[in-house]
């Protein structure tokens, strides 16, 4: 491979964002993101029809207790959606725990939880 972006197929790309050995759970969690990041910029090119199309194609390999047609809902307001910013966060929150061998033991929960409330309906 050559330094730079890459194209990775779903394989590569599970490979790539599950990996540990390679550095931290918070760089992992971070490469996940970015790919989450990057399906979500392309989805948001695409037109109802072609996300109708993505939708045929995921849903085989999906469990989900939504109806097709609740997902059809989904669908039909997915375009609208897509134009909202995406925002995101992470818990615990950094210095809030202290880990050890992927064990995480946390120390402030209330701290996290006021965290998560801030994040989700604002200070």
């Amino acid at each position: 491979l050559s330094a730079g972006m890459q194209h990775l197929d779903g394989h590569w790309v599970e490979e790539y964002v599950r990996i540990r050995k390679i550095d931290s759970d918070y760089q992992r969690t971070s490469r996940q993101r970015y790919v989450l990041e990057r399906m979500l910029a392309k989805a948001r090119n695409m037109g109802a029809l072609e996300l109708a199309s993505l939708m045929d194609k995921i849903l085989p390999k999906v469990h989900t207790g939504l109806s097709k047609s609740e997902l059809s809902s989904l669908l039909l307001a997915a375009p609208s959606m897509l134009r909202y910013p995406l925002e995101q966060d992470s818990l615990p929150v950094h210095g809030t725990y202290e880990s050890y061998n992927y064990t995480f033991h946390l120390f402030d929960l209330p701290g996290n939880v006021h965290h998560l409330q801030d994040f989700l309906y604002g200070p």
